[in-house]
């Protein structure tokens, strides 16, 4: 039951539930976004692992991906995937993919008529701490993150901090 579900349009493996020993997913065309904490290893390894899972079953889902990497360039190998429509680890370029996401999530969420998922991964911890301290750029990433799932579309973010939300904090940590 649990393979023939993963072939459903936006059901991704991405583990297992050891009591049960059932296959774990997440549906990358209802949930809209998840944010990964924890240590930096752990969160690249994750990313890594959901993309190449991606791209072995990219035929059920049709997904178009931008991926904005770090400097240190450790989703690289995600460019060469057919399904990723552009990678970047050049700060500026992130912003810019970013941006350009949010414009089409807003587009997108309207038409009913949307037969592709849109991904958005970001593994850039820097870049987000530079969004997060912009107001426009964190409230215009942070409407994205609230239509995603009805435009679809679907947000990685990794590279959050791991840091309490207070009243002050911007419109980015306050939606994830």
């Amino acid at each position: 039951d649990d393979v023939a579900a993963f072939r459903n349009k936006g059901v991704v493996p991405v583990g297992m539930n050891f009591t049960t020993v059932a296959l774990t997913f997440l549906n990358i065309a209802s949930t809209g976004s998840i944010s990964l904490l924890g240590d930096s290893d752990s969160r690249e390894a994750f990313v890594r692992n959901f993309m190449v899972t991606l791209s072995k079953t990219a035929i059920f889902h049709n997904v178009n991906a931008l991926v904005v990497d770090d400097r240190f360039k450790k989703l690289r190998d995600c460019e060469s995937y057919g399904f990723v429509r552009q990678y970047t680890a050049d700060p500026a370029e992130g912003l810019a993919l970013i941006s350009d996401f949010c414009d089409e999530v807003r587009r997108r969420k309207d038409d009913d008529d949307n037969d592709d998922i849109i991904l958005l991964v970001i593994n850039s911890a820097d870049l987000l701490r530079k969004i997060n301290a912009d107001k426009n750029d964190s409230k215009e990433l942070a409407l994205a993150i609230k239509s995603a799932a009805e435009a679809g579309a679907f947000i990685v973010l990794s590279g959050i901090d791991n840091q309490p939300v207070g009243f002050n904090a911007s419109e980015l940590l306050k939606a994830i």
